[in-house]
C-alpha cells in the first residue's frame, strides 16, 4: 500500500474501469508502495507471512498510526477490507494530520461510501499536495462519482510529479470511452 496505503480501491471484489491515464501508473505507484513497506518494516505485502508481521508488530504499539497504516494494508491486501477500514479509522482517529491515513481510508471506503472516500482523498491532497499516491487516490475517487475532468487533471498531475509524461490527449479520448 502507498505509504502503507493502497493505490487501488477496494471496490467489494470486482475493480472499477479506470482510463488509461491511471492505469499506467498504477504500476510505479504499488512499487513505491513496496519499497517503501521494505525499507520501513523490513518486508513487503507479498511476504509470505505478512499478515502474522503486520499484526505483532501492532500489537506492540495499538495506538500507532504508522502499524495502523500498515495493519490496514495488509489487511486490504488480504481481503479483509472490513478489518482494512477499521485499522485506516483508527489511523485517522489517532492523527488527523496524517496524510497517509486519509488516502490510506479513501481507498478503501471507495467502493462502499464514495462521498467520504473523496473527503479523505482531499483531505489527504491539503496535507500533502506533492504526494503522487495522495492526488492518484483524489484522482480515483472522482472518477469512481463521475468527475472525470478532475480526475484526469489528477491523473497528469500525478505522471509529472512522477517525472512521466502525460497521455496525448488523442490517447486519453480514445482510451477512456
Amino acid at each position: 500500500m502507498p505509504s502503507t496505503g493502497s493505490a487501488a480501491p477496494a471496490t467489494g471484489g470486482a475493480r472499477a474501469r479506470i482510463p488509461t491515464t491511471a492505469e499506467r501508473l498504477r504500476l510505479p505507484l504499488h512499487d513505491r508502495s513496496q519499497s517503501r513497506l521494505a525499507e520501513r518494516w523490513g518486508f513487503d505485502l507479498n511476504a509470505a507471512d505478512a499478515s502474522e508481521r503486520a499484526e505483532a508488530l501492532l500489537a506492540q504499539a495499538p495506538a500507532d498510526p504508522d502499524r495502523l497504516l500498515l495493519a490496514a494494508a495488509v489487511r486490504s491486501s488480504r481481503g479483509d477490507d472490513r478489518g482494512a477500514v477499521a485499522a485506516a479509522q483508527a489511523a485517522v482517529d489517532a492523527d488527523d494530520g496524517s496524510a497517509r491515513a486519509h488516502t490510506t481510508l479513501a481507498t478503501l471506503l471507495a467502493g462502499g461510501d464514495p462521498g467520504a472516500a473523496q473527503r479523505h482523498a482531499a483531505r489527504a491532497v491539503e496535507l500533502a499536495p506533492d504526494d503522487p499516491i495522495a492526488v492518484y487516490n483524489r484522482g480515483l475517487t472522482a472518477w469512481a462519482v463521475g468527475d472525470h475532468r478532475g480526475a484526469r487533471a489528477d491523473f497528469d498531475r500525478v505522471a509529472g510529479l512522477l517525472g512521466l509524461a502525460p497521455l496525448p490527449w488523442w490517447q486519453r479520448w480514445r482510451r477512456t470511452r
